[in-house]
């Protein structure tokens, strides 16, 4: 039993949520949303194997044209349910939902994350969607085993998509820990004549990731007293120095500042 106060559904119940969300009959009302919440739904499909391959061969089709609650209430089924199986619908759910409608996008993200499936939820990374890549970044993020690594969020500091660029920067902003590990790769990027300006913005936007670790304060006094890199991260590092709020400050930052 998953630590969430809720027993799991039966899986007859959790294939006929599953199935709702798929392949939703005619819904009307809020007697719908109960049903669901309640899983008393009946089974109508006759197999696992048959059930996913129908999800999956038409859950595109016909999601114009259902209930936005009934799709948010089978969501927090399945989560709530640990329902594995789910993942993939959910993901292909979430690349299908725009910010005009985020309190279903909340609920098909926070299902990824109480199913906590890190390596089917890894996988949609790769997806040139990128409404899935963010909801697959945003689950690994917050769900238990996620194990996200700093390496799989920098390459959307550049995505062409600004939802999904906020999401990679608003994580990176949460794991100063990662800053030893990113140092390198920030240095790459900044003395890259291929980096545009767009990807230079936000990796001045990251520079305070950089001033907890030692190769991190390092770079940052090069980018202070170097003449390699853009006056522009010249100017970013001395306020990410400045908001640091270190006390006594690095050695390396007093010498480059001098």
């Amino acid at each position: 039993m998953r630590k969430t106060g809720i027993e799991r559904l039966a899986l007859s119940e959790r294939a006929a949520a599953y199935a709702r969300l798929a392949l939703p009959p005619a819904l009307s009302g809020n007697h719908d949303v109960v049903a669901i919440k309640r899983g008393t739904w009946q089974d109508r499909i006759d197999s696992n194997d048959r059930w996913l391959r129908l999800a999956e061969s038409h859950l595109g089709a016909r999601r114009t044209t259902d209930s936005p609650p009934v799709l948010r209430a089978a969501a927090e089924s399945f989560g709530r349910g640990g329902f594995k199986a789910a993942v993939p619908v959910l993901l292909q759910a979430a690349g299908e939902t725009t910010s005009g409608d985020p309190a279903l996008e909340a609920a098909l993200i926070r299902a990824l994350i109480d199913i906590a499936d890190a390596p089917a939820t890894r996988t949609a990374l790769a997806e040139s969607n990128s409404n899935t890549r963010r909801a697959a970044l945003i689950a690994l993020d917050q769900m238990d085993g996620g194990d996200l690594r700093p390496m799989e969020v920098v390459p959307f500091l550049s995505a062409q998509d600004e939802r999904l660029r906020e999401a990679a920067n608003w994580i990176l902003r949460r794991h100063p820990e990662w800053g030893a590990d990113l140092a390198g790769w920030f240095h790459e990027k900044l003395i890259s004549n291929r980096t545009d300006a767009t990807t230079l913005q936000s990796l001045h936007s990251q520079f305070g990731i950089l001033t907890r670790a030692e190769a991190g304060q390092r770079l940052l006094a090069d980018l202070v007293a170097g003449d390699s890199f853009a006056p522009s991260s010249r100017v970013a590092a001395l306020r990410a120095i400045g908001n640091a709020g270190l006390r006594p400050p690095p050695r390396e930052w007093t010498t480059a500042i001098r």
